[in-house]
């Protein structure tokens, strides 16, 4: 963060607390209209849709990137209209939308979350506040790790997630044996 007087702030995303809530499998905070989003596809009525690249396969353009990188998605010819006028501004790289929608569970699927959650969460948020409300919501080393490597090591946890699938249905192919 870097303030107007020209201060800055920096620390982990994962140290920060909204972060970590937003990360959380159960997503307890969100709009209710996320949950039942009607939008959740590929076919948008906006102009432009912007949104987290998640698990992109770096190029050497884009290997040395820690930022991560936004998905961009021009849905009509004024949306393209006015990425073009942009795009000499702009660090970008065009990938497909079916490696979009791959990385991407928003493009076909609303989010994701409980309802006993998030009435825990606002019931604390609402008489304790943010901080209370938040403690309670962990994630496990599990959920750390996967997270970690979705940021850091993208082809790693493609990876492990190929080798899980292929192990279950061995598992599933003994069972009915």
């Amino acid at each position: 963060i870097t303030w107007h007087d020209g201060s800055t702030l920096s620390f982990p995303y994962m140290k920060d607390p909204w972060m970590k809530l937003f990360l959380h499998k159960t997503q307890p905070f969100l709009r209710e209209s996320c949950y039942q989003c009607q939008y959740a596809q590929t076919t948008r009525c906006s102009d432009i849709t912007l949104g987290d690249f998640w698990n992109f396969t770096p190029s050497e353009e884009t290997r040395d990137t820690d930022e991560g990188m936004s998905c961009v998605i021009c849905n009509t010819v004024v949306g393209q209209n006015f990425y073009d006028k942009i795009i000499d501004n702009i660090k970008s790289e065009k990938r497909t939308l079916a490696e979009a929608v791959a990385c991407n569970y928003t493009f076909s699927h609303p989010t994701y979350h409980s309802e006993q959650s998030r009435r825990l969460f606002f019931d604390i948020y609402n008489h304790h506040g943010f901080a209370k409300a938040q403690k309670l919501f962990k994630n496990s080393p599990k959920q750390l790790l996967i997270i970690f490597l979705e940021i850091h090591c993208p082809v790693l946890l493609s990876f492990l997630l190929r080798c899980k699938r292929i192990l279950k249905k061995i598992r599933n192919h003994n069972r009915q044996e």
